[in-house]
């Protein structure tokens, strides 16, 4: 009986830790960041990078944040939806731009 209880916890714990992860602006954040993630700083600013998600560090635990602007990502995040501006195809998730640069071979954050 112990072991199916620390294994139902340790699931929970898990799922709630990707929950928050998943989640944009979400301020709770997490203890630590994604196997495999790095560093990268964009105008001044340190964030970390996995599968073209950023996070910023706040206290004393990582944020997932919305794509720095000048950032390139090599898809766009999953339910981006196709816009037009002024004629141009770019897409539009979580009110950030994206615009496909074929010679970066990815996707810009863009303003207008």
């Amino acid at each position: 009986m112990k072991t199916i209880l620390i294994a139902s916890l340790t699931g929970i714990l898990t799922f709630s830790a990707m929950q928050v992860a998943a989640h944009p602006g979400n301020h709770h954040g997490v203890r630590h960041l994604p196997a495999g993630a790095v560093s990268v700083v964009l105008s001044g600013m340190k964030y970390w990078l996995k599968d073209d998600v950023y996070y910023r560090k706040q206290n004393n635990v990582y944020v997932r944040v919305a794509s720095p602007k000048g950032a390139t990502l090599v898809r766009v995040p999953k339910g981006a939806v196709l816009v037009k501006h002024k004629g141009q195809p770019y897409y539009r998730y979580n009110n950030v731009y994206y615009r496909w640069v074929p010679k970066a071979r990815g996707y810009k954050v863009v303003s207008f």
